[in-house]
């Protein structure tokens, strides 16, 4: 009996490291190589390291490129993985390596990387800016940390000034420490006040005369309405260009996209897209690209690829002729993936 029982013992021991074996062997290679692009298939969250556990705000889209800095497994069937975005778990199963057929960028932050290297050897603080105070010209996201892969910690607007205690390069950017947090200098900072200029009049947010049927809840449609009155009393080349589309344009809390051919325009809900006005009425000009590329047949026997980047350039220039002071949403729109404030 106690033999026989000794005996069933070693097979289970046996029989249990080979499955264990077999296991780390099957799921070892499952996590993302460091340095390969890879796709997702799922909306997957993105948080600032892998052990926070605090809502999140932004998610990972299917069927984009990510860039893959670091990744580890943390049990047998699910991978941390650090994007320029910020960490993702995601069972083994939910992705693959990028083919080169897929979009090339993030819809919610523009994928800056500075790689681990480069991170461990950044100075304290190298004075890529010297003036004590940062003036804001514009509307700027404040991050937890000096690089776009950071989360966002809060936001500044035009008007506000900030005290800046120490400065580093992150990426492509020279950012700030500010009591709140880190801002990029970008064209939106300048290190002297800015003298007063002429209060220019707010675009309506009640004159719809000519502008398309909109469905959301009414702060969403009071935005919606100002981007596009902006776009109008900016150039009327580029209203009647977005606005010959036939858009109606819909609350959503997920995506921003047109539906082709029915038109429908869902604009997420997120004050990275909604709060800043150059973003947003950019935005009717791109989806008028699409809707143009559907109805001269040019839409199918195309890339995703190729489709986007014809109507990045167009948003790009679009954005250069009404409002060239937005360079770095310019630059990223050049790159061809979408830009919001830093």
């Amino acid at each position: 009996m106690c033999r026989g029982i000794i005996i069933s013992f070693a097979l289970l021991v046996v029989y249990g490291t080979i499955l264990a074996g077999v296991s780390k062997a099957q799921t070892r290679s499952n996590c993302p190589d460091v340095g390969r692009e890879l796709v997702f298939d799922i909306y997957l969250a993105v948080r600032g390291n892998p052990d926070d556990d605090s809502k999140p705000t932004k998610r990972v889209i299917p069927g984009y490129r990510y860039h893959v800095i670091d990744s580890y497994k943390q049990s047998t069937f699910i991978c941390q993985v650090e994007t320029p975005v910020g960490w993702v778990k995601l069972a083994t199963f939910h992705w693959k390596y990028a083919s080169g057929d897929e979009n090339i960028g993030d819809v919610e932050a523009i994928p800056t990387v500075v790689s681990n290297t480069a991170r461990t050897t950044i100075t304290a603080n190298d004075r890529c800016y010297t003036a004590s105070k940062a003036y804001i010209t514009g509307a700027m996201n404040i991050r937890s940390g000096p690089g776009t892969g950071n989360r966002k910690v809060g936001s500044a607007q035009a008007g506000e000034s900030f005290s800046v205690s120490r400065s580093q390069r992150g990426g492509e950017y020279c950012w700030l420490k500010v009591n709140k947090g880190w801002i990029a200098k970008t064209g939106r900072v300048s290190s002297t006040k800015p003298t007063v200029a002429r209060r220019v009049a707010e675009p309506s947010a009640t004159n719809t005369t000519g502008l398309p049927g909109i469905q959301g809840s009414a702060s969403f449609g009071t935005k919606v309405i100002r981007a596009w009155n902006y776009l109008r009393g900016k150039s009327s080349k580029w209203f009647n260009y977005a606005i010959s589309a036939n858009f109606s344009v819909i609350e959503e809390s997920w995506r921003t996209g047109v539906g082709l051919p029915s038109r429908r325009m869902e604009i997420i809900s997120d004050p990275s897209y909604t709060d800043d006005i150059v973003v947003l009425s950019s935005i009717y000009v791109h989806e008028a690209c699409h809707v143009r590329q559907w109805n001269e047949g040019r839409h199918h026997g195309r890339t995703k690829v190729d489709r986007e980047s014809e109507c990045y350039d167009i948003q790009a220039d679009a954005v250069s002729e009404y409002a060239p002071h937005a360079r770095s949403y310019i630059a990223a729109l050049r790159r061809g993936v979408p830009g919001h404030s830093k």
